[in-house]
């Protein structure tokens, strides 16, 4: 682990694990590979916050735009 995130996360200075690691394929086991890189305490961060079909690509591209929503996965 780098020195000055040791510092910061002594208990955690050992070199396992992440602070925060991403989830952006929203899957139940992409979620759980996620989990398992974190170090204990440590939080996951979760990318897409709606799903939405192919077809209403507009829609979510507008509620992006408009700041409803951060990422919209789109699913055929």
């Amino acid at each position: 682990m780098h020195p000055q995130l040791s510092a910061h996360h002594p208990q955690h200075s050992v070199g396992f694990g992440s602070d925060s690691p991403i989830e952006a394929v929203d899957s139940q086991e992409s979620m759980m590979q996620a989990i398992r890189s974190s170090y204990p305490g440590g939080h996951v961060g979760k990318v897409f916050d709606q799903t939405m079909s192919l077809d209403r690509a507009a829609e979510a591209y507008a509620a992006m735009g408009m700041r409803e929503a951060h990422k919209v996965l789109l699913r055929p």
